[in-house]
């Protein structure tokens, strides 16, 4: 990337009749930039950083929209006034052909999006910076023309779908199967496993994602009134739901169900004899290590796959299937879509239809029961 110059910013000449533009209470006033093009990058990148902090952004989020748009700039050679639509068709083939999946490089292309309407808004004053020392501007160039279109509802990891009914007991069998084992070799490993056993049906009890579970305490399972049978275990506040918008964790009540109520001897033998193994003083969390820290997401992938491997399901499977199975099973059980959607904290409908996979012979019988009521009795 060319230009290196020697260039005094003045904030007086660089007025207007609003004041002083906004950019330049970032950049220097008065001080000769040896590379102002480099300069002038960093300002902008500092700009855009406290703006999406000022929506509440999460700092990972806002951390890896600056090193995308860095990204491009090594990729193209170019500083972000030069970059043309050419430039942006060029970078967007580079992810292709580093195998970014549709739904990634969605998301790339929606953030450069982002940060070109940010320097070409005309309230942060960039394009008259930019006009003043480059002699150009800065300008959108992602148009409808050399954007991802969004032609399907769907376009995660199609690896992410519910284990079938013989697919979760295999995996639940093989789990609870590593305890004894483990603990027969007489290895410190059987409580781990009978830990990891437990989360991972915690997390299709109450159709959780991986954080959802693995930050939950035991203060947050509730009373049912309506079921005080299943006395503590009856109900499960959710306290970091996935947020949106720069919002908080969002929060949900979820209530266990009939069909999987074992849950509540399975959680307190762990409860009563396991957990306490861990010397967890006055930590709240449910599933903890041997270290007593919670457990991180690594550690649960690659207890996972373990069972998966031993088990020989397929490898492709991940803990967020176990969610999709509940939700599949909620609709298979008879549930009204609401109330499915309510136990996913999904605020849209049209979502749960995606973690909903209903399988053949659920429809044939749907079928048969709709075929019966509008024919009475038939042959199939």
């Amino acid at each position: 990337m060319e230009g290196r110059y020697n260039v005094t910013f003045n904030v007086t000449q660089m007025s207007t009749s609003e004041g002083p533009i906004r950019a330049l209470e970032i950049l220097p006033s008065g001080v000769a930039l040896l590379d102002p093009q480099e300069r002038v990058l960093e300002a902008m990148l500092q700009g855009w950083k406290r703006q999406q902090r000022s929506r509440h952004l999460k700092s990972e989020t806002v951390e890896r929209r600056l090193r995308l748009v860095n990204a491009v700039v090594r990729s193209t050679d170019k500083f972000p006034w030069h970059w043309t639509e050419a430039d942006f068709e060029s970078f967007s083939s580079q992810c292709l052909d580093l195998g970014n999946k549709t739904s990634t490089l969605r998301g790339k292309q929606t953030e450069i999006a982002m940060f070109l309407d940010y320097i070409t808004d005309l309230r942060y004053h960039w394009p008259a910076v930019c006009k003043r020392l480059f002699d150009v501007e800065p300008r959108q160039i992602c148009n409808e023309w050399n954007l991802v279109s969004h032609s399907s509802e769907y376009e995660g990891d199609p690896a992410r779908r519910p284990l079938s009914y013989e697919e979760l007991e295999a995996f639940f069998n093989c789990a609870d199967s590593r305890v004894e084992q483990l603990r027969k070799r007489g290895k410190k490993g059987s409580l781990a496993a009978f830990r990891n056993s437990v989360f991972f049906k915690f997390l299709y009890w109450y159709g959780l994602r991986n954080r959802e579970g693995r930050l939950a305490e035991f203060s947050d399972f509730l009373i049912n009134p309506d079921h005080r049978s299943y006395g503590e275990f009856g109900s499960l506040h959710v306290r970091w739901g996935k947020s949106a918008n720069g919002g908080p964790p969002r929060r949900r009540l979820v209530f266990l169900v009939p069909q999987v109520d074992w849950v509540i001897d399975v959680m307190r033998q762990y409860a009563d004899q396991v957990r306490p193994v861990y010397n967890p003083g006055n930590l709240a969390f449910i599933f903890l290590t041997e270290r007593c820290t919670r457990l991180t997401t690594r550690r649960v992938d690659e207890a996972f796959a373990e069972i998966l491997s031993e088990a020989g399901l397929p490898a492709d499977l991940e803990p967020h299937c176990l969610r999709h199975t509940y939700a599949t099973h909620l609709a298979e059980w008879g549930y009204d879509p609401l109330f499915i959607q309510h136990q996913m904290g999904h605020s849209y409908a049209s979502t749960t239809a995606i973690y909903t996979h209903l399988s053949s012979d659920f429809k044939r019988r749907q079928l048969k029961k709709a075929l019966r009521a509008a024919y009475g009795t038939f042959k199939a």
